[in-house]
């Protein structure tokens, strides 16, 4: 996945992204328009704006106000000021579960390991090959008016993939 350098999934019904969309070094257009994406990962935000050229996510009902100000238009000097954005304000999955954490520079250095999510829904969670695995496989088992099926559960990671040479 290291070398992934575009994902799109526009109007796939997805409603969050995954924390690993922050370790694709490569991905150059992200488009996600069209989706239920309420909240960006603050990780989205250590990605890099010299390579990411394209950001897309109009149509997703995000909760900051900021963010869909800067996905109305796809200025490439706005991907700049959405990374800047979303690396300081953008949605924390361990803060949120943990019920929330102080923002600032004090207690730095002093964070605990992010509690193990007890999610039971139907999302793909844990990693972009997740999502990318649920999108596989609901791609055409889908009608335009029927509801999706559930997703499947994502395999157990035995710790880090190996790199295809």
């Amino acid at each position: 996945m290291e070398h992934l350098s575009t994902l799109a999934a526009p109007a796939n019904r997805i409603s969050r992204l995954p924390p690993g969309i922050g370790s694709l070094p490569m991905l150059a257009a992200l488009d996600l328009s069209g989706n239920q994406v309420r909240q960006v990962p603050i990780e989205l935000g250590s990605l890099s704006p010299k390579k990411l050229q394209t950001v897309r996510l109009a149509g997703n009902p995000l909760a900051d106000p900021r963010i869909r100000r800067f996905v109305e238009t796809d200025a490439p000097t706005l991907v700049k000021d959405l990374l800047n954005h979303v690396a300081k304000n953008g949605h924390k999955e361990e803060a949120a579960a943990a019920g929330g954490g102080k923002k600032g520079k004090k207690g730095k250095g002093k964070a605990a390991a992010p509690p193990p999510s007890d999610d039971d829904d139907d999302e793909p969670e844990g990693s972009v090959a997740d999502l990318l695995a649920a999108l596989n496989a609901s791609s055409g088992s889908e009608s335009e008016g029927e509801a999706p099926a559930p997703a499947p559960a994502p395999a157990p990671s035995g710790g880090k993939k190996k790199k295809k040479k």
